[in-house]
């Protein structure tokens, strides 16, 4: 069931009179299906198309005379463009929500094309990233004031291009990215409830660390990727253990990304040519001491409460016990390359098993994916480096063909049974 919201909001009345449950047990039942609102992209795509295309039609009607045209006119033009493109979209937001939202993303659009035009009307020589920051605050102001999550997510992707010609083309690290994605675009995810929404935000954030971190020091980024992402897993840990559904479920869509980053970081350093360039800061500058021990910090607090609420497993273990290796060497400055390689590889196999087990044994399919997808990357992986022989070799691939076969036959036989206990 999509939205099991809807369908208990019209049923609990009836299990109410029926004397099943009182009104206080209805209001636990409803709290842990948040409703989740849904929207039809096939109509905002077409009718937002429909905009533009309309847009694009009367911005060449006065493209055609452009150059004949005065200032004042061009300001005109661009003005009344805005000015009746948002009239429209708040007057249709009653009546028509797609129609509404999807001038709304035509308003934003227009408003982003207004800066370049106004730049060239007055000949103005600005540092041209700054276009797109003013823009991607344009999109979040009417993502919190509608609220939007077509706003939202053009925040997203304008943040991402004003931050990327930021430091790919003038090498500025633009720290102050990461705030405005902590302060402007996560409180979104709660004022949304989207799923989708916290997956990108909380890619986006990786992104923007990255470009900052690397801009500083490229031996800073792998470190701090991979503190930040287990501080979201640990959180995502802590939060699957709270009552209220919703949060709960945003703590594990904001961890998806985190885990594509720690299990990425992971496979990088099981290579002793790569883990040697990436670990081990030097901490020449106070705002590297910043990125780093502000997420070990917070990733070693999250640790300790879930050591003290009892909520671990052997992932759990991984996860804490990567993070101490990582930051080891860079602290006491002690780094034994192949030893260190050779444990990356079994943490990075702890982690694919314990997915697999996870996954086999409570029946969650995607847990039983990863974790197989990490197992045969890891052994393909290792295929030249441990394996010299065709009979090594294809003892490998049969130990991996048979622990999956093993790990399949556990979660068919596992949802199974959650079928027939099903009523």
């Amino acid at each position: 069931m999509k939205n099991p919201h809807a369908w208990l909001k019209k049923e609990l009345p009836h299990w109410i009179q029926d004397g099943v449950i009182d009104s206080e047990q209805a209001g636990q039942i409803l709290s842990r299906y948040p409703e989740r609102h849904s929207l039809s992209w096939g109509k905002i795509l077409i009718s937002g198309f429909g905009a533009i295309m309309v847009g694009l039609g009367v911005i060449l009607l006065f493209a055609y005379n452009w150059d004949a045209m005065g200032r004042f006119s061009k300001m005109s033009v661009i003005l009344g463009a805005l000015a009746i493109t948002h009239f429209f979209a708040f007057r249709t937001r009653l009546g028509n929500h797609h129609l509404s939202e999807s001038l709304f993303i035509l308003a934003t659009m227009l408003f982003g094309a207004g800066i370049w035009l106004v730049a060239q009307i007055y000949h103005i020589d600005e540092h041209y990233p700054n276009a797109f920051l003013l823009w991607g605050f344009a999109a979040l102001l009417l993502a919190w004031v509608l609220p939007s999550l077509p706003q939202a997510i053009l925040t997203v992707g304008l943040v991402m291009i004003w931050h990327f010609s930021e430091a790919l083309d003038f090498d500025f690290a633009t720290h102050h990215a990461l705030v405005l994605i902590l302060i402007g675009l996560f409180p979104l995810i709660w004022r949304l409830q989207s799923p989708i929404l916290a997956r990108l935000v909380s890619a986006s954030f990786f992104v923007s660390l990255g470009l900052a971190t690397a801009t500083v020091d490229e031996r800073l980024s792998a470190s701090v990727l991979l503190l930040v992402a287990a501080c979201l897993i640990f959180f995502s840990f802590w939060s699957a253990s709270q009552a209220n559904g919703w949060f709960s479920h945003t703590g594990q869509e904001l961890a998806k990304p985190a885990w594509l980053v720690f299990a990425g970081m992971l496979f990088l350093m099981s290579f002793g040519d790569i883990s040697d360039d990436l670990i081990r800061v030097r901490f020449n500058e106070p705002v590297e001491s910043l990125y780093f021990y502000l997420p070990l910090i917070l990733s070693q607090l999250l640790f300790l409460w879930l050591m003290l609420k009892r909520q671990f497993s052997i992932i759990t273990f991984v996860v804490e016990f990567s993070v101490l290796l990582v930051v080891a060497p860079s602290i006491f400055d002690i780094y034994p390359v192949h030893l260190y390689t050779l444990i990356f590889n079994l943490l990075l196999l702890g982690l694919s098993i314990g997915l697999i087990y996870q996954g086999s044994h409570y029946a969650d399919a995607r847990k039983m994916v990863w974790g197989s997808l990490i197992f045969t990357v890891l052994v393909f992986a290792r295929y030249t480096d441990l394996f010299d022989s065709l009979i090594s070799r294809a003892l490998a691939f049969l130990i991996v063909g048979a622990v999956l076969f093993f790990a399949g036959t556990v979660l068919n036989r596992n949802r199974n049974r959650d079928r027939q206990d099903s009523p």
